[in-house]
């Protein structure tokens, strides 16, 4: 079953193959730039079937450039969306495509959000039963 952190994981693999460091989200303040941090949380799940659950996911990269011009951003922004759009995540067995980017700046940090929808097995917990009682039969 796919996890938030299998996504982030996935998505920094990507990143630190295309040459951007990823940091902690917390210690991106003090790290070397340039650098990303990147975060995914579960934003919504339903039940698509008996057993099968759909998963959304929200994940969010910020990157911080080395020079905080906005001509850098603007030359990040189009390299990171055609990474991102055109790079298939490898997770487990499976392959997750990015459907769409958001970007948008946040001060000198340039932002995208994400959203990754995954079908998947439900994996139910074994409902837990008082042991039966011996029954005894008596044929009439």
């Amino acid at each position: 079953m796919i996890e938030g952190t299998d996504i982030q994981k996935a998505l920094a693999m990507l990143m630190r193959e295309s040459g951007i460091e990823v940091v902690a989200y917390e210690a991106a303040e003090g790290a070397d730039k340039p650098c990303c941090s990147i975060t995914v949380f579960p934003s919504e799940s339903t039940r698509a079937g008996e057993f099968i659950q759909e998963d959304t996911f929200s994940a969010e990269l910020d990157y911080y450039p080395s020079v905080e011009t906005y001509e850098e951003l603007l030359k990040t922004a189009v390299r990171l969306k055609n990474i991102i759009l055109h790079t298939l995540l490898k997770i487990e067995d499976r392959s997750l495509e990015t459907e769409a980017v958001k970007l948008s700046v946040s001060g000198s940090v340039l932002v995208l959000n994400m959203d990754y929808t995954i079908e998947q097995l439900y994996e139910a917990k074994p409902e837990e039963y008082e042991p039966a009682e011996a029954l005894d039969f008596r044929f009439l």
